[in-house]
Order: C-alpha cells, then structure tokens, then sequence
C-alpha cells in the first residue's frame, strides 16, 4: 500500500540517502564518499530547523518502505537553514573539507536558490527501484499542495542542467526556467511555477 506521509524519525536512514543522492553536488563540495556523505544528511535530518530536517520532509511510504522523499521550505527562510545546517554539520568537516568549500565560498554566498515569494523545493528524491511508477509527480504535487496551504503563489525548485529527464518533467509540470548559475562544475537551473 502506498502512502504519502510527514516523515519520521525511523526514517532518517533511507531518507538521507535519499537525499545525498539527489546532491552529489554535496558530497563533491565536502568530499563526502557515498557513506560519510549520508552520514551527515541523517545527522542534519535529525535536527531541527536545517534544510534536511525531518519536519521539512515528507515521504511516500510503500509497505513500510521509503520509496521517495521531498523537502520543502519558505523561500524566506532557505537562507537561515542552509547557516544551521552549516553550523550543526560543523563536527563532520575537516580542514581538507573547509579549504575546499572556501575555495567555492563566493559561488555559495552569492546563489540564490529561492526568492522570498516562493515555496522551495529543497529535495526531491525518488529510490531507483521505484522510479516510473510516478512517485515523482506525485511529491511535486504535494509540493504544490503545500505551497497554497502556506499562502505562497509560486513554487521553486533547482536542478542539475544535465538532468534532462528532471528538467523535462518539470516542464510538463508548468516549471518554466528562470536562470542558470554554477558551483564547482556543476550547472543549475531555477525553475519557477506560478499556483
């Protein structure tokens, strides 16, 4: 049986994988390898007020598997997550990692991943062995959902400009492509939606 539900605490392990996965742009920026990388999502998923905080996290459950994860915040508030996410993360960064993110540090501060307007989504990640079964349309629907219940009118969201399967997606969706910036070797694209 499929559901879409909050997420919970037990599901810290399968979404944050979820989630690393989704931002391998994250692991090139910290050097995280595929098992410090999840590591330290699932710590910042089990605390409050980060960008991957679970109260932020929604998940489609199918029989008691987590079969896709999204995330969403007030675009307001993207700012002050990514700092607390920062600064709760802050044990798992060494000085390899530090000099590699001052390296990028004017890329970070000046991308804008969401204007104050707008309802963002942070991650939305689908687990490969469900995939086709329109999880994803399904989250970007909640997504939406969830952006009229918190007053907003438009909903945002970035993605890798060589993920064409996403990119098209979003576009059948009503996304419209605003701009483009880059981190690392990385090129994103800002898509909005007006609700």
């Amino acid at each position: 049986m499929e559901t879409i539900r909050k997420s919970l605490p037990q599901d810290a392990n399968k979404a944050a994988k979820l989630m690393f996965d989704a931002m391998d742009w994250l692991g090139d920026l910290l050097q995280l390898n595929k098992v410090k990388g999840p590591q330290l999502v699932q710590t910042l998923y089990l605390k409050s007020n980060t960008r991957f905080s679970s109260e932020h996290t929604h998940v489609v459950d199918i029989d008691g598997e987590v079969a896709g994860i999204l995330t969403t915040a007030a675009g307001s508030k993207l700012d002050g997550l990514n700092l607390r996410a920062a600064v709760k993360g802050f044990s798992f960064i060494t000085g390899k990692m530090l000099k590699n993110v001052a390296k990028h540090a004017g890329s970070l501060l000046k991308t804008k991943e969401a204007l104050d307007d707008e309802y963002y989504i942070t991650t939305l990640s689908v687990d490969s062995k469900f995939r086709g079964k329109g999880i994803g349309s399904k989250l970007m629907d909640l997504a939406e959902k969830l952006a009229r219940e918190n007053g907003y009118r438009k909903c945002s969201l970035t993605v890798d400009a060589n993920n064409e399967k996403a990119r098209r997606l979003y576009n059948q969706l009503g996304y419209v492509e605003q701009s483009q910036f880059k981190l690392m070797h990385y090129t994103f694209v800002r898509m909005v939606k007006s609700l």
